[in-house]
């Protein structure tokens, strides 16, 4: 992973004194136009206004040029969408090496136990497993982080700090979804915070508002709340706010999860990851109504975006084994991101699953776009400067969400379907994130008949105790 500073300052300085005519957001957009192009072509910013059309200082023929050359694929009308380019840079300059990311292995330095959950299971699990970690107890984790501000230098170093904590609220509570998305019905198990991965698109980065990985030291609390939870036909999991397996060999929450969700057959559970950390979890006898999902992307993806994760033929293997044992196994192709040569890597991926899994053991399968809102743009920018996913073709949308143009997004998910459809697959697929009447276009059930929309301007995102600034 090359982490280079981006040319802001420079371009800021360049564009100020070229365009002293231009209001400040006219030069907001040429500045991250300029920046944009110059990180994509590897190019100098200078060069690309030696055109005629530069000569002329003219905004608007200044910004349709460099549009043009910014979104070569894209028509006029997705072009003028692009509006998240008034968006800042985070952490331009100086700042921006403090702010970068890479992955870590998972060693803390420093376990904080609130006091109740001293004596608890996982925390003895935690002291042992680090033994050269300082065992801290505190009053409440609420007040240990009262006042302080966090940001991506405390992002950056999350994984030094554990902290087990005595959940009171929120143990469960629907997915989020985003506005004018039609609901999959997916409800979320609050089973910690944070992840020791280091996915480049990854949402949490934009709430970096905790000093290290949360975890609920009384699951057993979680499982008594559950039963006046509980609904007919519920789908929930883990894995929102965390990986569901990547921390297991310590926390041991799969077992326990498996055995209690053993009592409710009309209730599907899913873990949700990225590793291939099955071991503890097929200590208990399969389910039938356990499933253990991965997310996936072709390996040239996994190596440019999903820092430390487990490569896709780990994912496979896993996912392989799991099914063997007897569970069912689910799979989700979200973010999908295009590149050249997407059309075979994600078909070849296809391929691979039913050439290992039958079709009736796999559970659902999803498809999702790459999407960031404003700012986890800029934190993204601040952290893989050069990551490639920051070169795609995205406009903003009326939810907020910085996307594939959705004439691109129909092309990605028809080529999706045609592939899964062509293996035999007739169980669930559906859309994640993503405008309902978009699939209803391309033929696609709503999710156990369910015909929820998300909530227009309705932040659901982090609505859990974990978020301490709420």
């Amino acid at each position: 992973m090359i982490l280079r500073p981006l040319p802001v300052e420079a371009v800021q300085k360049f564009i100020s004194e070229t365009f002293k005519n231009f209001g400040l957001n006219k030069q907001k957009e040429i500045v991250r136009l300029l920046v944009e192009i110059s990180r994509r072509e590897k190019c100098d910013f200078k060069l690309l206004l030696q055109d005629a059309h530069y000569r002329q200082k003219d905004f608007f023929t200044i910004k349709n040029f460099l549009l043009a050359r910014r979104f070569p694929s894209l028509n006029p009308e997705e072009r003028a969408s692009a509006q998240y380019l008034q968006c800042d840079f985070l952490g331009a300059g100086q700042e921006a090496a403090a702010l970068r990311g890479s992955f870590q292995v998972f060693n803390p330095r420093n376990i904080y136990v609130e006091k109740e959950m001293s004596g608890c299971g996982l925390a003895r699990r935690f002291s042992e497993h680090f033994p050269n970690a300082q065992l801290q107890t505190i009053e409440h984790y609420r007040d240990f982080v009262s006042g302080q501000t966090f940001d991506c230098v405390e992002y950056n170093q999350r994984l030094k700090n554990v902290f087990i904590l005595k959940e009171m609220f929120d143990f469960f509570q629907p997915c989020p979804c985003s506005p004018g998305a039609l609901s999959c019905g997916y409800h979320i198990m609050n089973a910690g915070f944070g992840c020791g991965y280091e996915c480049a698109y990854c949402f949490l980065q934009g709430y970096a508002n905790a000093p290290g990985i949360l975890f609920p030291g009384n699951l057993e609390e979680f499982f008594g709340r559950f039963k006046t939870y509980v609904r007919p036909g519920l789908r929930l999991g883990t894995g929102q706010f965390t990986d569901s397996l990547l921390f297991d060999h310590i926390t041991h929450f799969s077992s326990a999860i498996i055995e209690f969700f053993r009592q409710f057959p009309d209730v599907i559970f899913e873990f949700k990851t990225k590793s291939s950390n099955i071991e503890q979890l097929l200590k208990a006898p399969a389910a039938e109504n356990i499933q253990i999902s991965w997310t996936l992307n072709p390996q040239n993806m996994i190596d440019q975006a999903e820092f430390g994760t487990a490569s896709l033929s780990e994912r496979l293997g896993a996912a392989r084994r799991c099914a063997e044992a007897g569970f069912r196994v689910g799979f989700h192709f979200d973010p999908m991101i295009i590149y050249d040569g997407w059309q075979e890597d994600y078909g070849s991926i296809i391929e691979r699953i039913f050439e290992n899994i039958p079709g009736p053991q796999i559970g659902w399968i999803s498809l999702g776009c790459l999407r960031m809102t404003k700012v986890l743009r800029q934190t993204i920018e601040a952290r893989f400067p050069d990551v490639m996913i920051l070169n795609a073709e995205q406009v903003l949308e009326k939810d907020g969400k910085i996307r594939y143009p959705l004439r691109i997004r129909k092309i990605l998910y028809r080529f999706m379907l045609e592939k899964i459809r062509a293996q035999g697959y007739q169980g669930e697929v559906y859309l994640c994130m993503d405008n309902a009447a978009l699939s209803r276009e391309l033929g696609i059930v709503p999710f156990g008949g369910n015909t929820q929309f998300g909530q227009p301007g309705v932040d659901q995102t982090l609505n859990c105790r974990y978020n301490h600034a709420l």
